[in-house]
């Protein structure tokens, strides 16, 4: 009797393959059937992890997209809510139009550009603000003493 030796790390596996092999009834043709399944399994599982860690990428990318979006949503939100109560205060679409052409063409007129022009506009409006509201209470008064309706 010839000896092969035949490394066995864990008896129990050794054992759980032997009991394998006896389910088959020792039958060769059904055990090599059976480990061509098991190659056929394996390759299977590969390709299904494979497609699972692309799907993976794939849910981390439509993430990232959504976080982007979301960002992009909230901005226009607000931006919606500013005209919104701009609106509220009578400074809808037609007269924002109508102070943005009155600005640009006072730009026009002074050779200046469109952005310094608002500037200078928002300037002159805060520096004569007080004078103004002062001037027209007096021509108001004015008027008053004199007859007439305004």
């Amino acid at each position: 009797m010839r000896e092969h030796r035949i490394p066995v790390d864990d008896i129990s596996k050794f054992a759980k393959l032997v009991n394998n092999i006896r389910e088959y009834g020792y039958d060769a043709g059904e055990i090599m059937k059976e480990f061509a399944d098991l190659d056929g399994l394996r390759s299977e599982i590969k390709y299904s992890l494979e497609t699972v860690r692309y799907w993976e990428k794939e849910n981390k990318s439509l993430q990232a997209q959504r976080s982007v979006l979301e960002a992009f949503v909230n901005t226009h939100n607000q931006l919606l809510n500013k005209y919104n109560y701009l609106e509220i205060m009578g400074f809808g679409l037609k007269e924002l139009t109508f102070l943005w052409n009155t600005v640009n063409e006072i730009a026009c007129e002074n050779n200046m550009p469109p952005k310094e022009a608002v500037t200078k506009f928002l300037s002159d409006v805060e520096r004569q603000y007080d004078n103004k509201l002062g001037f027209e209470s007096k021509i108001h008064t004015l008027r008053n003493e004199a007859g007439c309706a305004t």
